[in-house]
């Protein structure tokens, strides 16, 4: 959980899925520069007759776009972890004679 918060794709990255790694990686990337452009102009005091409606649905576009990568990982990461133990051989749960 944590790990994915900081750097997304860390779960993938983990799970030798390097493409989907690296489109969360990405994804973080891009959402976290659109979240910075807008920011600005949100904390700067409004004047008289000014909106930042653009702004606003920038920044919450930014805010989305990391919040659904970073469930993305959290949801899908287990499965890609399982398959690449099921591919190589390795079992989590070793039968014991």
């Amino acid at each position: 959980l944590f790990p994915g918060i900081v750097w997304h794709g860390a779960g993938h990255f983990y799970a030798k899925d390097s493409n989907t790694g690296f489109s969360l990686l990405s994804a973080e990337i891009v959402s976290l520069t659109i979240i910075a452009m807008s920011v600005n102009e949100l904390l700067t005091p409004i004047k008289e007759g000014q909106t930042y409606n653009v702004s606003r649905i920038v920044f919450y576009t930014g805010l989305t776009l990391f919040t659904g990568s970073w469930l993305y990982d959290i949801i899908f990461s287990r499965g890609a972890v399982e398959k690449f133990n099921r591919e190589n051989k390795f079992l989590a749960k070793e039968e014991h004679n």
